[in-house]
């Protein structure tokens, strides 16, 4: 079922079903920009790509390859006379591909409420524009009659199953012949089909030629055509490839995939953040890299069955979707997908101030509490069985070497005295802090917090952990809480993965940060010139700017792309770090 609403003057096709629709087809729409008359509004046909039962993109190829609007026209099925023959050649250059086409569609501005009989054949051909005119018998000859039936055209899109598929090469140009029999003299009312209209004056003749009569098939030359309908050309889709993962590695995103049974290559579209919306054009030959729209681009195109993609930044959710390509730039109708976000590089650092959740891939059961943290939000879980048991576990770091640690502040309170009344060691349990290099399967324990190593009290303890048995990887990490006998909070707060030598050790630097806060530029004192770079962290850890040191006094950094909030900046050189806060106004 089609439909069509009207949105800010514009009309937008909505497929909702249609059962008759091979789900393995890729349909190219033939179409442009069009305008209707005053009662149908604007009416936008831009080159749509289709995929089963939905609208396949939002990539425009202009076919016909043809400047200006289009409009309404009786062409190519014109019932104005009894009996019309149409023959409109299609440049091979402007399809794209090749294979087998085995539907056609056209775009139906007007409805017509009865049945028409209709005869399509295609045929390729060397030339691209007609030489002069001759009879339709006579022209038509040798070409392959695809339907011959009766069609009823509703307003909307008219799918025509072809009964005998056509074997399109893509090495000559394509005529579309058409016949309509309405007999007698025509109709007074008639269907009318998007069409540019041929501006002769321009060169552009002798695309289409036309043949009009009553009561009898035309038998006479035919006449320049100046009207280009569209058409949209159904080709036989591959199957999607077998299977598709996508798994972060701390230099990259490795993909792999297996290929569909026939061994087609493979295409892959990569958005960050969301899943793509804008998706390869039949057709068309890409290199990765290559730009789709939207954020969204080609991060593979060949025939391997796995690939590094390095082209991502730390820190963010990537999506993809891998089509089949058939090796004549006909991609696969149904699609394999999958997301994974890529690791942090350290130093990391987050106070869990930016929001009420657990902070971007972080997981668990453990919540994000305002007044359980330093000064505002911290993380929080409250115990009061022996058998209570809660988590959070990090998103995945790299970065992490010999000299790497795990920092955090904590503390237990009582629940009843919350948060001046601390809990005596006798009632916790045990704060495990787990690390795995395994994605998450499993988590090894590295350290704990329990009544032998803590002394009770209302302030936050610092702790700090080694992570130097996994320098190299890429690594979780997890804060497991068992219960006590008590009836307690264990909050803990300002949570960073970090050199050891850095932060708040190195005192023969010092990072100054001026104006603080401020709109737009940032200078960082740098007198001492011991700073090799610069990296600014919102408060979920997330990183967002990374500036290489310009070797001079003082380093500018321009924020005001940054939205209005707090921000961490860290200078690092090749053994220590510093941090401070950065206020944007």
């Amino acid at each position: 079922m089609l439909a069509y609403q009207e949105n800010y003057g514009k009309w937008v096709l909505k497929i909702r079903n249609f059962t008759e629709t091979p789900t393995n087809q890729t349909v190219i729409i033939l179409s442009q920009t069009q305008k209707t008359t005053n009662e149908m509004k604007t009416l936008f046909l831009a080159l749509i790509m289709f995929t089963g039962l939905s609208l396949f993109g939002q990539n425009y190829c202009l076919v016909p390859d043809y400047p200006g609007t289009t409009s309404p026209d009786t062409d190519p099925f014109d019932i104005t006379y009894g009996y019309t023959r149409t023959a409109i050649i299609y440049n091979k250059s402007n399809i794209g591909a090749s294979g087998t086409i085995n539907q056609m569609v056209i775009p139906v501005i007007t409805g017509y409420n009865d049945s028409i009989n209709i005869t399509i054949k295609l045929k390729e051909v060397s030339f691209s524009t007609w030489g002069g005119t001759g009879t339709y018998s006579t022209l038509s000859s040798g070409a392959t009659t695809v339907f011959s039936g009766k069609v009823k055209f509703n307003a909307g899109y008219c799918y025509i199953n072809l009964t005998t598929p056509f074997a399109f090469s893509n090495t000559n140009h394509l005529i579309i012949f058409t016949e309509t029999d309405f007999g007698g003299s025509g109709s007074s009312t008639q269907p009318t089909f998007a069409c540019y209209t041929i501006d002769n004056t321009s060169g552009y003749e002798y695309y289409s030629l036309t043949w009009h009569n009553d009561f009898s098939a035309p038998t006479s030359n035919g006449l320049d055509g100046n009207k280009y309908p569209v058409w949209a050309l159904v080709f036989d889709a591959p199957d999607s490839p077998q299977s598709f993962h996508a798994n972060s590695q701390c230099d990259g995103m490795m993909l792999n995939w297996q290929k569909n049974t026939i061994g087609d290559d493979v295409i892959i579209v990569r958005k960050a953040g969301t899943a793509p919306s804008n998706k390869p054009i039949m057709g068309t030959n890409y290199s990765i890299g290559d730009d789709l729209g939207n954020f969204t681009y080609i991060a593979y195109v060949g025939s391997a069955q796995s690939y590094l993609d390095t082209a991502v930044i730390p820190g963010t959710n990537y999506y993809y979707v891998a089509y089949s390509d058939n090796g004549n730039q006909i991609f696969s109708a149904n699609t394999k997908t999958d997301d994974a976000y890529t690791p942090y590089n350290t130093p990391y650092f987050t106070d869990f101030d930016a929001g009420s959740t657990l902070p971007s891939y972080w997981n668990g059961d453990m919540t994000n509490e305002g007044g359980h943290g330093t000064t505002d939000n911290g993380i929080a879980a409250r115990l009061n069985s022996p058998a209570d048991e809660f988590f959070a576990s990090t998103a995945s770091f790299c970065g992490i070497n010999s000299s790497s640690i795990v920092e955090f502040n904590y503390r237990f309170v009582n629940y009843s005295g919350y948060p001046n009344t601390a809990t005596p060691t006798n009632e916790i349990g045990t704060v495990y802090i787990q690390v795995s290099n395994n994605n998450g399967s499993s988590f090894t324990t590295i350290d704990s917090i329990s009544s032998s190593n803590h002394t009770a009290s209302t302030s936050f303890h610092a702790f700090q952990s080694s992570l130097a048995a996994y320098s190299g990887e890429k690594i979780i990490i997890k804060l497991l809480c068992t219960g006590g006998s008590g009836d307690y909070y264990f909050d803990f707060d300002d949570f960073q993965v970090h050199d050891y030598v850095g932060i708040n050790e190195s005192n023969s630097i010092s990072l100054l940060v001026y104006p603080n806060p401020t709109s737009d530029m940032i200078t960082i004192d740098n007198s001492n010139q011991q700073f090799t770079g610069f990296q600014i962290f919102d408060f979920t850890g997330k990183l967002l700017m990374t500036i290489t040191s310009n070797n001079e006094t003082t380093q500018q950094i321009d924020i005001s792309n940054l939205n209005a909030g707090i921000y961490i900046i860290v200078a690092f050189n090749g053994t220590s770090a510093l941090r401070t806060k950065l206020i944007k106004k």
